[in-house]
């Protein structure tokens, strides 16, 4: 540590060229770099740096030794610690290897390894874990615990282990989801602050990576967690070979249900919940896109259209199952996400009670298209295979 003509601190650091020694057999210096910094920032944030600089072993006061690292890796704690942010171009082009020194050097000098748990999501976000081999994604697992990123420890679980990734979709393993404003923090805290830092974003969205390849399939993660996530038996699955077949009627969300509902009288399967049967449409849905992707994103929000029949078709089942309402409840976009409120001035206080804003605004068209009901006569065999046809034509004929 050295102390300006202005009382400003700076760090000193020495790079050496590692494995060129000079005449004495010390390593040679390439360059040596000052960085400003704030004593008060340091000891906030590393109890090694706190150590050192509150001592009153005046030795040792502006002396502390950090070895084998590189610039880089100190350059982005420091940045951190400083401006409570990271640009876009210091994070992007980190290597595994970057990351693993990143976390080496706030073990060594106790920084508060959380400050960087934010920018890992961001980075794991943007890797195609697609072709990953195992120790790499093994090695991103035990990243994913040091940075608390449940999510991405979870889509990773699932990759190493192939047997259970059988009924999840690519979509949720290969690019876990990344931290996110909420509309709280969108309006009011940017109101008040003018900015939010990523690292007090309330919420997860879909990192950039995704929706270039699915767009927004849920207007937030955690519906589409839910959807993909909620297990179900697969024999339920219909035979659907297009993804156009699963938009190109209002009324086919209906129309799966009823085509499931057969899969599971001629199969002598156990009837299916609403929740399981919102997944298998996600499942089914997900998996189409994947094999001829269609620029129509919205195909997760049909489980709700047209809205008043699939209400009464769920009403139906509860009675005919003997489930409880909040079996069969609709868990409408953004139900599990933070509640969004904005304050509204008044004239007499600063600030009046919270009001609550809508958690999803549709436009009328989508209002429109939710009242129309457009049928066809094969809608109802869609997705059925030849042997359940059959068993579906033989099963009529019997009871005629």
């Amino acid at each position: 540590m050295e102390i300006g003509p202005a009382g400003d601190m700076y760090i000193k650091a020495i790079e050496c060229a590692m494995n060129q020694a000079g005449e004495n057999g010390d390593n040679l210096i390439q360059q040596t770099v000052l960085i400003r910094v704030s004593k008060q920032v340091l000891v906030g944030n590393s109890i090694a740096f706190k150590e050192s600089l509150e001592s009153n072993d005046n030795s040792h006061q502006n002396t502390l030794e950090i070895r084998h690292i590189r610039f880089k890796s100190l350059g982005i704690w420091l940045h951190i610690f400083h401006h409570g942010d990271l640009p876009n171009e210091q994070w992007l082009h980190l290597q595994m290897d970057d990351i693993v020194d990143i976390v080496k050097l706030g073990i060594e000098y106790k920084f508060k390894l959380s400050r960087f748990n934010a920018w890992f999501t961001f980075w794991l976000g943007c890797q195609d874990l697609h072709n990953a081999i195992p120790p790499t994604l093994q090695k991103l697992g035990e990243l994913c615990e040091t940075f608390q990123h449940r999510f991405g420890g979870e889509c990773i679980a699932k990759l190493i282990d192939s047997s259970t990734n059988h009924q999840l979709p690519q979509a949720f393993t290969l690019y876990p989801p990344v931290p996110e404003m909420s509309l709280l923090q969108s309006t009011f805290q940017i109101q008040l602050f003018g900015v939010v830092s990523p690292e007090d974003y309330a919420t997860w969205g879909f990192s950039p990576q995704f929706q270039s390849l699915y767009g927004s399939p849920t207007s937030a993660y955690s519906d589409f967690y839910r959807l993909v996530t909620t297990t179900f038996n697969p024999e339920i699955l219909p035979n659907y070979k297009a993804f156009d077949t699963l938009w190109m009627y209002q009324s086919t969300f209906i129309a799966f249900c009823k085509t499931v509902d057969n899969i599971v009288a001629i199969r002598d399967l156990e009837p299916v919940s609403r929740r399981a049967m919102e997944a298998a449409w996600a499942y089914i849905a997900l998996e189409l896109y994947e094999n001829s992707p269609s620029p129509n994103h919205s195909i997760l929000r049909k489980r709700f259209q047209p809205r008043q029949k699939v209400e009464e078709y769920w009403a139906d089942e509860r009675i005919e199952f003997g489930w409880s309402a909040r079996e069969i409840e609709c868990l409408d976009d953004n139900c599990e996400e933070p509640d969004h409120e904005v304050a509204q001035p008044d004239e007499d206080e600063e600030m009046e009670e919270l009001v609550e804003v809508p958690r999803q605004v549709e436009t009328e068209l989508d209002v429109a298209l939710d009242d129309l009901e457009i049928e066809d006569a094969d809608e109802k065999y869609e997705g059925l295979s030849s042997r359940d046809l059959l068993a579906m034509f033989q099963k009529s004929m019997d009871s005629a």
